[in-house]
């Protein structure tokens, strides 16, 4: 059970970091609209719970033996690799990047219009 528990675990990782590129995305795909957001959550929470509960009862229910460790380091392993290869902070550094407004576009702030009108007088 602690090894399923884990699988859970893993996944609603990997769940949660493909829906939250997908949510950054400014070219949003249809299944990160707002409304399927609110729609992965409840399920993405439910699979860590799960997996949460599967480990306890299983750590409870047979303790500690190697193969569970075992299992259980390499998924989690397995888990910190694949959610590094996607380059997360990278990827939503771009999305804001690609979502920011152009430099050099005009300026809607106090200082901006007192500038403008400084150069015109």
């Amino acid at each position: 059970m602690v090894v399923i528990g884990s699988v859970f675990i893993s996944l609603s990782v990997f769940w949660f970091c493909i829906t939250l590129l997908g949510g950054r995305n400014p070219k949003k795909p249809k299944w990160a609209s707002d409304g399927w957001i609110d729609f992965h959550c409840p399920f993405l929470l439910g699979f860590a719970l799960v997996g949460i509960s599967l480990w306890i009862k299983g750590l409870a229910a047979n303790g500690i033996n190697q193969l569970d460790i075992v299992g259980t380091v390499l998924i989690f392993a397995v888990t910190v690799f694949g959610v590094r290869a996607m380059k997360i902070g990278k990827r939503i550094a771009e999305y804001e990047e690609q979502s920011a407004p152009a430099v050099g576009t005009c300026s809607t702030t106090p200082e901006g219009d007192e500038q403008a009108q400084q150069t015109t007088h």
